[in-house]
């Protein structure tokens, strides 16, 4: 039964991980209208998915590229106009200051994907951190400091108490 459960959950890390590797930053690409920002909301999306599966110590030249599509794409977006992240949330940026557009790029995700809560600041507040700390996991020690501070909010995570800690901390 155990083995069955380890091949199953080897499974599907290998599949995230293989649809991840997919992603091609797209050449050429400009936000100048509306359109522009729809029309790669797809890439948008797997370029999101690969920052967050693909460890920072693997294929820098592709991770810069890739963050600054994010970048370019979040700068001017008429759907993503409320980025106000509570000032408590960026403990991550001490040590490991990369960690910033993998929070705006859960952020950004969480409002294309729930369009109706793209206000919610606790939730879009909380998409970002956990996204944050699913990179600080995979990344700790591959091209990420250790973070006492990203350490405790792993463990909130964990236990279910980062909720109430982001919404202490807005």
């Amino acid at each position: 039964m155990l083995r069955r459960i380890f091949v199953l959950a080897f499974l599907l890390v290998s599949v995230q991980f293989v649809f991840a590797q997919d992603f091609e930053v797209p050449k050429g690409y400009k936000f100048k209208k509306k359109d522009d920002y729809i029309r790669y909301e797809k890439e948008i999306i797997s370029c999101i998915n690969w920052l967050e599966t693909t460890p920072f110590d693997l294929d820098d030249k592709k991770r810069k590229k890739a963050a600054q599509f994010l970048l370019d794409w979040l700068n001017g977006n008429p759907k993503i106009k409320k980025f106000e992240p509570s000032a408590n949330m960026q403990v991550f940026n001490n040590k490991n200051p990369e960690l910033l557009i993998i929070f705006m790029g859960g952020w950004a995700k969480f409002c294309l994907e729930h369009p109706e809560q793209a206000d919610d600041k606790l939730q879009t507040n909380m998409a970002g951190i956990i996204s944050v700390i699913k990179v600080y996991k995979l990344s700790k020690g591959n091209g990420l400091k250790k973070d006492k501070d990203l350490e405790t909010l792993v463990k909130m995570w964990e236990k279910g108490e980062l909720e109430d800690w982001v919404k202490k901390n807005k």
